[in-house]
């Protein structure tokens, strides 16, 4: 049986040869904690005058879309809110991705990123926290 993913798809891009990816599919629940993560950092990183605060983060979930079922419900554009089936989000680098993080941004941006354990490939995603919030709203 297979049940459906809420959450929010955003452009994503690789240095890879081998992998090809191109959207990050964040849940709604970790949407909503990066926001209050940056809330939280966000006076630090004023105050201090910092370009960036870096975290350790959980495994993102990087896709090639193309493999969709639906390859409409993507537009590389822009992010928006979808229901994935778990199907969907199989369609993963074949890459075994590690060192993730999260880097919270002075101007409301937040890049989400790893590598590839053998490779060292890239894979990122920046994200607009304006964007973001109202998605999240929707």
């Amino acid at each position: 049986m297979s049940t459906t993913n809420k959450g929010i798809l955003f452009p994503a891009r690789t240095n890879s040869d081998f992998d090809s990816v191109d959207a990050l599919f964040i849940p709604i629940e970790k949407c909503k904690r990066i926001v209050e993560e940056q809330a939280k950092f966000a006076p630090i990183i004023a105050e201090h005058s910092l370009f960036c605060i870096q975290t350790l983060d959980s495994s993102p979930t990087f896709i090639n879309t193309d493999r969709m079922e639906d390859e409409n419900e993507f537009n590389t554009n822009g992010a928006h809110l979808v229901d994935l089936e778990d199907s969907e989000l199989d369609n993963m680098p074949e890459n075994k991705l590690r060192s993730y993080t999260t880097k919270f941004f002075s101007h409301e941006g937040v890049t989400i990123q790893c590598y590839g354990e053998h490779t060292n490939d890239e894979f990122w995603a920046e994200i607009d926290l304006n964007l973001l919030k109202q998605l999240i709203a929707e």
